[in-house]
This record gives structure tokens, sequence and C-alpha cells, in this order.
């Protein structure tokens, strides 16, 4: 998108390892601390080592680190999410304590409504890494972000899509963030060729959403923004781990109140019994054992 829109720009890519990378055999619960998808990048950032860096919006917090902001967003992809199994059965199809990779809470407690006698098991390493995995019979299958197999041209592995009545997303999820230092006005204007205002006001909904209704990002929270015209749809979900307990609602606004709204639904929920079930959540994932160094 850069090069299209500045044909004699020259680009350099710096591949950072991040926390989350060297814990790779570690359930994402157990490793400590914030951020640990970024950390390492948002350093690259601050020391000025690179320019600009590149995520999946759900991997950053909500609070960045003082100077950097997130300052494009290009065009939202699918938001869905999907299954891949080495049968090519759908989710109704399995056997009986099929075994399903994924480390989310948020996807473990939508597959347990499912069925109840499905098996997650953890999963962690790249999209190909993952379909590999199931391909190998290491598992029967894995749930994936529709939004991943689409950019890596992989959409020939999707057993089963299921829709965002099924299975609520999580916030930000298919939306890409290019973070920069906000003092780097020269890399901002490059950066601002490549917004998508659409994307960006739904970014901003579904982080408010998130930052305000707290409980960590391994919680399971799904979040969705749907904008028709000038209204803003946002629904958001909280749910227990097994998926049996849920709270559900959606609220509507004009565009140019995105954080407000964002903001207001997660109140909305927490006042609803919201709060006591992430306080019980959370208890629960603290006791399901120690946590890595």
């Amino acid at each position: 998108m850069l090069k299209r829109a500045f044909p004699d720009l020259k680009l350099r890519t710096l591949t950072i390892t991040t926390t989350a990378d060297s814990f790779e055999n570690v359930p994402l619960h157990k490793i400590r601390g914030k951020g640990f998808f970024v950390k390492e990048i948002d350093e690259a950032l601050i020391e000025g080592r690179i320019d600009f860096a590149v995520h999946s919006m759900k991997d950053v917090p909500t609070e960045l680190p003082q100077g950097i902001g997130i300052v494009a967003t290009p065009p939202r992809k699918s938001p869905n999410e999907v299954l891949f199994t080495h049968t090519g059965k759908p989710i109704e199809k399995l056997p009986e304590g099929a075994i399903i990779g994924s480390g989310s809470f948020r996807r473990i407690a939508y597959l347990k409504r499912f069925r109840e006698d499905l098996l997650a098991k953890p999963i962690r390493g790249n999209v190909d890494t993952r379909i590999r995995k199931v391909q190998e019979r290491k598992y029967d299958g894995v749930i994936l972000a529709e939004a991943g197999l689409q950019r890596l041209g992989l959409t020939n592995y999707i057993t089963q899509r299921f829709s965002l009545n099924e299975f609520l997303p999580a916030a930000g999820q298919g939306i890409l963030a290019v973070t920069a230092r906000k003092d780097n006005e020269k890399t901002l204007q490059v950066l601002r060729n490549i917004n998508d205002e659409k994307t960006f006001t739904e970014a901003v909904a579904e982080r408010a959403f998130i930052r305000t209704i707290g409980g960590g990002c391994k919680v399971p929270i799904g979040a969705n923004t749907t904008l028709k015209r000038n209204n803003l749809i946002l629904e958001g979900e909280i749910l227990s781990l097994n998926g049996k307990q849920s709270l559900k609602a959606r609220i509507s606004g004009s565009l140019n109140e995105a954080e407000f709204i964002g903001e207001k639904l997660a109140y909305q929920l927490l006042n609803s019994g919201g709060e006591t079930l992430i306080k019980k959540v959370v208890k629960e994932i603290e006791n399901l054992g120690p946590k890595s160094p």
C-alpha cells in the first residue's frame, strides 16, 4: 500500500522477536505482564531503531507507552472466526471428545457453548504452524481468525465459517494497527495515506469498550462494530470460561461518538452483572496454575 502511494519510497523490514515468541510453548495466560506481543517492538520505536510497526490490533494493549500512537489502520479484513479440521467435518459432526486447538479463553468459551464435550488444547505458533499441527493429527481441528487466512491466501483451509452471532470476535480482530512515534511527523505524513477512516472508527469504539470493561486480554470478551451510513452499532459480550454464563448487549450512535459508545456499552454490561462475572473468571484463571518467569 505504501509503495502504491509512494513508488520511490525505500522500505526495509526489521523482524523483532517478542516475549510471546520466546515463550511459544507456554500458554498465554501463564505469561506474566502485559503487552507481551508488542513490548520489544515498542522499545525499538522509542529508541528510533524503526520508524513504524505493524501489529494485529487485538494484540495491541489499550494503553500504549508515552509518545507512541496508533496512526493508521488499513481497511479491515473479516472479523469472523473459522474452523479448520483435517477430516473436513464441521463442528457439529466432529466425534465426541474431539481436540480443538486454541489458547484463547474467548474461543474456548464459544466452543464449549457449541458442544460441551469438545476438548480445547493450547496451540501456539503462526497460522502455517497451526494448520500443519492439525494435518499431522495432533489436533482434530483449530479455530483461526479468517482475516489471517485471507491475508496469507490460505482460505482453502476454511472448513467452517462461524457467523458473528455464533462467535463474537476479539476487539479489533481483522484490523492491522500501524504504530509510530507521535513526534515523527515525516513518517506520520506517509502513513496517513494508508489509513481507512471507517476501520479507524471501528477500532476506536472496540478499544474503548475493552479498555473500560477491564479484565485484561485473557477474560472471554467479544466485541464487534457495524457501520451503517452515519450510524455505528457496537455489540459486546462477556462469557464464563465454560460459555454457560454470558452477558450480551448492543448499542448504537453516530460515528463521531465512537469512543463514547464503546465506554457506554462497557458500563452497561458492568452494571448489569458483568463486573461480578469478570471477577469470577479472573479468579478461575489465576487458579489454573503458576505463571511463567
